[in-house]
């Protein structure tokens, strides 16, 4: 929790991912995102993980620059 973010979560996707990250804005957050999810999904890649960003509530353009 924080001034921006109510909730945060982990735990798996329904395809079964592990490690999914869900983060929930407040109130104090932007009004355009205030309410909505947005989601950070690991991705094995050759000995590392790359984090992909997507959210179903927010508008790609309204997602942080790394996201887009």
């Amino acid at each position: 929790n924080g001034k921006y973010v109510t909730a945060v979560g982990v735990g798996a996707d329904g395809n079964g991912t592990d490690g999914i990250i869900e983060v929930t804005y407040g109130a104090d957050a932007h009004a355009i995102i205030q309410g909505d999810t947005l989601t950070l999904s690991p991705v094995q890649q050759t000995g590392s993980v790359e984090w992909v960003c997507s959210s179903p509530d927010i508008a790609d353009k309204h997602l942080p620059a790394a996201c887009r």
